[in-house]
């Protein structure tokens, strides 16, 4: 009888059984197919790493040229390379913004535009603000802060400080909470 082959833990088909030794070895045949297959797929990795390297690059210097573009250009052209802005569309929200902001929106140059946070109101800007509401209040008091605003035509933001440094110096009351609150002229 026989005595049962050994089985690998590597595929059959790569191994020839030596039979003196009894251990696989490879052909010198096979290790040249392996070798070569090694080297084609270096290859391949190599070129892809490069295609991908220059894609990447190229689409950085794009990028790069496209963003200079864009800031040396002014709004109008690029609104133009956009197929550009209706008139109708692009005056109705700058109609409706300075109907609710009130007067002091409404005497804003038409090219200027606001951006970023409002600027500090000084003191001197506060207490006319504030004369201005408390002759109202002696002429109407009672008056809720939508009124008033709607009276003066001023914003809630312009409103705000005022009152409640009237509130704090003492030349306003007031009587009731949050939307119900009336004011009135010490």
């Amino acid at each position: 009888m026989r005595a049962p082959r050994k089985l690998t833990s590597r595929p059959p088909h790569l191994w020839a059984i030596n039979a003196a030794h009894s251990r696989p070895v490879v052909s010198a045949v096979k290790l040249q197919v392996i070798y070569l297959a090694l080297c084609v797929y270096g290859a391949l990795m190599s070129l892809k790493q490069t295609i991908a390297h220059l894609t990447e690059a190229a689409m950085r210097n794009l990028t790069e040229e496209i963003a200079r573009a864009i800031r040396s250009a002014s709004f109008d052209e690029v609104a133009a390379l956009n197929g550009g802005v209706h008139k109708a569309a692009a005056a109705a929200p700058k109609a409706k913004a300075s109907a609710k902001a009130g007067p002091k929106a409404a005497a804003a140059p038409a090219g200027s535009k606001r951006r970023g946070r409002r600027p500090r109101r000084s003191a001197e800007q506060i207490k006319a603000t504030l004369t201005t509401v408390l002759g109202l209040l002696k002429k109407s008091p009672g008056l809720r802060s939508e009124q008033i605003q709607k009276t003066l035509k001023l914003a809630k933001k312009d409103l705000v400080g005022p009152i409640a440094a009237g509130l704090e110096a003492g030349n306003l009351k007031k009587k009731g909470e949050r939307r119900a609150t009336a004011y009135f002229a010490a």
